[in-house]
């Protein structure tokens, strides 16, 4: 459906919430993330603004924690509430008794952030490249600089797949702790027979 004005909140010059105003709000608000379909959205929490990227803590269309997604500024087309759906998500969240996963320590740039915490904690990260619109490059970070990504890549059941160097520049979003990256490393861990990204 289309949104009205009073449910949606521009993000730039005209905006009516700030980014700490949304960064402060203890609810779950829509993110409006593609301009070609301005009514697709991602639900969940804003927890760190940067010069390029916004990090959100995700929710699923299941009413779970889904981890995090770092999405560029410029793809924020707006912000908006639907009480109605985003309370029936709060009422799934309340009810399967979701604790919400701990939001990653921010750091000078949204992909540090990130990138540092899926190193230091041995998560999977899901790369999207030059707006694909898909996880480009999968895996665990084994070092990061201001140039490039090393990781060592999973294959989609879970193998290992050799390492690869990714140019920062070419990232465009990353995803980190959702329910496709949680399956992939538990099947890492089969295939490895441990959770080691090394």
């Amino acid at each position: 459906r289309n949104l009205s004005k009073s449910e949606c909140a521009g993000i730039g010059r005209c905006s009516m919430w700030g980014e700490s105003d949304l960064l402060e709000r203890d609810c779950l608000l829509q993110f409006h993330i593609d301009k070609s379909a301005p009514d697709t959205f991602v639900v969940g929490k804003a927890v760190g603004f940067f010069d390029d990227f916004f990090l959100v803590q995700k929710v699923s269309p299941r009413g779970e924690w889904d981890g995090f997604g770092l999405y560029p500024n410029s793809d924020l087309v707006a912000v908006s509430q639907d009480a109605e759906y985003l309370g029936m998500l709060a009422r799934l969240l309340k009810r399967k008794n979701q604790t919400p996963p701990p939001v990653p320590k921010l750091a000078e740039t949204g992909l540090k952030t990130v990138l540092m915490h899926g190193m230091e904690h041995n998560r999977m990260v899901g790369l999207e490249l030059y707006k694909s619109g898909n996880q480009d490059v999968v895996g665990y970070v084994l070092a990061q600089s201001n140039l490039c990504v090393c990781l060592r890549q999973v294959g989609p059941f879970g193998e290992a797949d050799g390492v690869c160097y990714v140019k920062t520049s070419a990232i465009t979003r990353v995803y980190l702790e959702d329910g496709d990256l949680l399956c992939l490393e538990l099947l890492s861990q089969d295939a490895d027979g441990s959770a080691s990204g090394t």
